[in-house]
């Protein structure tokens, strides 16, 4: 027999939509509804091994059930903004899997499905199942028609309903009737409960019988208060049942299943970003041009000498490499070379100026640097190109990448130049639309060298002084320790939050000005707060700091030193940061904490090589100097050229005093109005900040603006374009996308127009850091002196240099790092020494 799936499909987009937050792809599109609703059907359609299948919807358009009764459903909230764009694409999805999919004007969902059983039922004994979780459709459960809930995995039938409820399906409307639903706005009986509903069906079977029997029916006050409501009773009736009359045609092989739009839905899922569920609608349906995996072979015929290869390498202009363990693998116009690494031509292949499509150039450097071989630019960086036109993708992996952009994936690792370079197409296609060339070539590119050679070279650790430090922090955290529990009085776990509120509120009655939640709060903050009032959580705020300085730096430290080289080698990636911004990782070294007498000790720990020195260079306040040059603020920008500290200066003009009045609290208000504005700081985010009244810090932004004016226009001008283009630019071309700057959530509206900002800022000072570490590397390599970059923090490179030629170097890097064309200086701080303690 067989078997007939009836979707209620308007139902399980919004309980998708609801049980999923904050899904959109990195262009925006929000896609919790339709993520959670395919992924459902697919489910579906994969486990039960569905044949025959309708998906219903409701009608935007008013039912039958409004027009008798206006407040029908009134009680419902408004449909998310974000939703109808959603329900577009799950049309669109069904439609592509070949399911039939009905609306009809003035009817709902549940309508729809219970004609249709009512129809198909009619020519042959099946079975049905509704997919829903609306309890009107319990009135449909009957022999052959159950409800399957495939969230819960719950299948709903006969007995189900009747121990529920206490009456049979056929006459749930009945019991519906009786006791109300608020969800829908049926009125019901006020007065009139599930027990007593129940007993009255039980009793008299129906509606229309208790109507007729209201003079015998006991107790008095359920019969008087029926009678007062025989309207509103009668109405809920009406309102309840599910009509079958609704106007629709439908046959059995109406509901079968028809030939998928494979392309269709590789080309939706591609677009909404849903690379899992693109696997898998890819491995389901493998016999397509567009989503076929690709099962191609090396085979001999495929191989072809070196000599060859050259021949086409020179004649096609590019090609693509990727690597074995002692081979290259290399792809020109549809065919594949391998060529082995002991061969005396590959050196000339990989150095030769034509353009190499790669995935991750710097873990090609690195291989090959082990195989006595060298990759030398230009190459096509495929992860770090991707990055550039989508910094907010997050993840860059090849497999990702080729599903993304060309609809397959491969199994065959060998084979991977063949989708490489269909990758290369689509993605330097995006790249010169979205004017990233420039960008790419002239600073991304050369800049996989630099981080190349910045993890081989790596910085050298005094390992006597991280275990002596180590130790010596071990005893400090014992010893405070002790003290937090004689002072508490009692032993507790310190890093549980939930022992140490119970203690600082319960047994110390400490109090704090936060409310609600926070009231009872262990963060640093409130700890700061609290030790004005009690030594406890001034010993707690010690005891954090050195716990977090041992087990975020000191034991960590030790796994990452290479033996033989008893250096740390960092990870430098490029694809991380939204703004561009270069991240260390495995340790990051970019966190090491520069205040306090323990982070001071803590640097000590990283020293030279013998006969060498630390070289820092820090940018002093870039960002605030791109700000004036952006913005163009005749006082901003002269404040920077008559070499003013910005922050007195700033304070000077806001606190309408000279600037010799200025006290280092005006100072240090200053300084974070300054730096804040470059994040768009909010007045209640300032005032949080320096700890003065909402009220206070409006007023301060406001006489910022006023001294400042073309700021804001800067800030307006650069948000207006967001609004419009959906991105922001730095002043060397690099995009950020901000798919929530129209969002109608004012929390992410705001979020990204501060991102804006920001983006255009902060993403203009990593270009020019990048661009700096370039120039510094290929004049150090040049000129052949023995100096490397090891560091990238913040807006400081910090060097490896010989002693002999730190003067040198240090002219070099100055020079290098200031050499940019702004209407204001760019300021650089240069320090040495004998480790990071500079």
């Amino acid at each position: 027999m067989h078997e007939i799936y009836l979707v209620d499909g308007s139902c399980f987009i919004y309980r998708a939509y609801h049980a999923i937050k904050g899904l959109s792809t990195s262009r925006g599109i929000p896609t919790n509804a339709i993520y959670g609703f395919t992924r459902m059907l697919l489910k579906l359609l994969r486990e039960k091994n569905v044949k025959y299948i309708l998906c219903a919807f409701d009608s935007p358009h008013p039912t039958k059930r409004h027009k008798i009764y206006e407040e029908y459903k009134i009680t419902r909230p408004e449909t998310p903004k974000d939703l109808p764009v959603q329900i577009d694409y799950i049309k669109q999805i069904i439609d592509a899997l070949g399911i039939t999919r009905i609306e009809v004007p003035g009817y709902e969902a549940d309508d729809i499905i219970a004609t249709a059983v009512g129809v198909i039922n009619q020519f042959a004994p099946l079975n049905f199942i509704i997919i829903s979780i609306d309890k009107d459709m319990l009135q449909l459960v009957s022999d052959n028609v159950k409800i399957y809930d495939p969230i819960n995995e719950l299948i709903i039938d006969r007995e189900y309903v009747i121990k529920k409820y206490g009456v049979p399906p056929e006459k749930l409307n009945d019991f519906m009737a009786l006791v109300g639903d608020a969800i829908d706005n049926i009125p019901g009986v006020k007065g009139i409960g599930e027990k007593t509903a129940a007993n009255l069906i039980k009793r008299y079977g129906s509606i229309e019988n208790i109507l007729k029997n209201l003079d015998i029916i006991k107790p008095l006050k359920v019969s008087d208060i029926i009678k007062k409501n025989i309207k509103s009773l009668q109405l809920s009736k009406e309102l309840v049942i599910l009509r079958k009359d609704t106007p629709i045609e439908i046959k059995l092989d109406d509901l079968k299943i028809k030939q998928q739009d494979r392309e269709k839905l590789v080309q939706i899922f591609r677009e909404l970003e849903f690379n899992t569920l693109l696997k898998q609608i890819i491995k389901d349906f493998p016999n397509h041009s567009s989503c076929s995996v690709l099962q191609l072979n090396l085979a001999s015929e495929n191989r072809r000498n070196t000599i060859e290869l050259i021949e086409k390498i020179k004649e096609y202009g590019k090609f693509s490499v990727t690597f074995n363990k002692d081979s290259i693998i290399a792809g020109v116009n549809g065919t594949l070379y391998e060529i082995a690494f002991n061969d005396t031509r590959v050196n000339e292949i990989l150095s030769s100026e034509i353009l190499k499509i790669i995935y991750n150039a710097k873990e090609a450097l690195k291989k090959l640097k082990n195989s006595g071989l060298k990759l030398s630019p230009p190459y096509f960086d495929l992860m770090i190109v991707a990055y550039l036109i989508n910094p907010n993708r997050g993840k860059y992996n090849i497999d990702e990448l080729i599903l993304e952009y060309t609809g397959k994936f491969y199994e065959n690792a060998e084979n991977i130049n063949f989708y490489m370079f269909e990758l290369y197409e689509k993605l330097n296609k995006e790249l010169k639309e979205k004017e990233l060339e420039n960008l790419y070539f002239d600073i991304e590119m050369p800049l996989i060298e630099v981080l190349f050679d910045m993890e081989e070279t790596g910085i050298k650790v005094n390992i006597e002084k991280l275990e002596t430090l180590t130790k010596h922090i071990s005893m400090e955290l014992d010893k405070i320790k002790e003290k937090i529990y004689t002072i508490a009085g009692t032993e507790f776990n310190i890093n549980s939050p939930k022992q140490l509120a119970e203690v600082l509120y319960d047994r110390l009655g400490l109090k704090t000005r936060k409310r609600g939640k926070k009231a009872r709060s262990t963060e640093m903050e409130v700890l700061e707060e609290l030790a004005i009032q009690h030594e406890l959580p001034h010993e707690v705020i010690n005891y954090r700091t050195l716990n977090k300085l041992l087990t975020g730096y000191l034991i960590p430290l030790r796994d990452y030193i290479n033996p033989e080289t008893k250096r740390i080698h960092t990870k430098w990636s490029q694809t991380v940061a939204g703004t561009g911004r270069i991240v260390s990782s495995e340790p990051n070294l970019q966190n090491i904490p520069v205040k306090g007498e323990w982070a001071e000790f803590l640097r000590e720990v990283f020293i030279p090589e013998n006969g060498y020195m630390f070289l820092s260079a820090d940018y002093s306040q870039i960002e605030l100097r791109l700000l004036a040059h952006m913005s163009e603020d005749p006082a901003l920008i002269k404040a920077f050229l008559d070499g003013k500290d910005i922050h007195t200066a700033t304070a000077s003009e806001i606190f309408s005093i000279p600037e010799n009045a200025v006290t280092d609290e005006h100072r240090r208000i200053a300084k974070t109005v300054n730096f804040g504005i470059s994040y768009g700081i909010s007045p209640f985010g300032l005032s949080e900040s320096i700890k003065i009244p909402y009220e206070k810090a409006e007023e301060l932004i406001e006489l910022y603006f006023l001294r400042y004016p073309m700021v804001r226009k800067f800030i307006e001008e650069t948000i207006s374009f967001a609004q419009k283009n959906g991105y922001v630019r730095t002043l060397f071309g690099r995009i950020r996308p901000l798919p929530e700057i129209n969002s109608p959530n004012q929390f992410l509206r705001m979020q990204s127009e501060r991102m804006a900002v920001n983006a255009r800022v902060q993403g203009t000072a990593a270009d020019i850091i990048k661009i700096a570490m370039i120039r510094i590397y290929n004049r150090l390599k040049k000129e052949k002196l023995n100096a490397k970059i090891i560091l990238q923090i913040h807006d400081e490179i910090v060097l490896e240099v010989e002693q002999k030629v730190i003067e040198k170097v240090s002219e070099i890097v100055q020079n290098e790092m200031k050499d940019f064309s702004l209407s204001v200086p760019l300021e650089v701080n240069v320090f040495s020494g004998n480790s990071l303690n500079l």
